[in-house]
């Protein structure tokens, strides 16, 4: 990820190890904010700073926000549309808009550029190969996640915004 100081237009490049663990690769795409804690003294003056993100190029901004926990990762949260229940209630807290990366097939679609017409699985190891040749993934690890899995296929449950219908009966 890059950091774009726009009060000096410097940018600041650092590996996503230094800068912001990611554990959704496939949703870069569609990252709406960046958030650090306010009392984390180590990233505070990241506050109110852009982070441009790797493969799209998309700037978006840096915020204070009381529930990023500084001891968790490097204290750098990425905000997407709908990555999990935070990211949720994140974008409803800041009216962010919804940006689905994947259909109900779990297909990713345009907004994923090149990675259109993958499934979820084959996108995120595409991504993670694409940030790896490009010098900006020098580490993975596993990492123990809360994840919603089907109860019948124990597949992740993704997080998407579709229309939806109500009968009164």
């Amino acid at each position: 990820f890059f950091f774009n100081d726009k009060a000096t237009t410097d940018i600041y490049t650092l590996s996503l190890h230094d800068a912001l663990p990611i554990s959704r690769p496939e949703l870069i795409c569609a990252i709406q904010l960046a958030a650090v804690s306010p009392k984390d003294e180590k990233l505070a003056h990241l506050i109110g700073r852009k982070l441009i993100s790797p493969i799209y190029g998309k700037e978006v901004d840096i915020i204070a926000d009381d529930n990023v926990d500084p001891e968790f990762g490097t204290g750098l949260v990425m905000i997407c549309s709908i990555g999990d229940k935070d990211d949720l209630e994140w974008i409803y807290k800041y009216h962010l808009p919804v940006e689905n990366a994947m259909d109900g097939q779990g297909i990713m679609n345009s907004l994923s550029g090149d990675y259109k017409g993958m499934s979820i699985t084959d996108a995120r190891a595409a991504i993670i190969a694409d940030l790896k040749s490009a010098g900006l993934m020098p580490k993975q690890e596993k990492a123990e996640q809360n994840v919603g899995a089907c109860w019948r296929c124990k597949t992740s449950i993704e997080f998407l915004q579709v229309p939806q219908w109500f009968l009164k009966t």
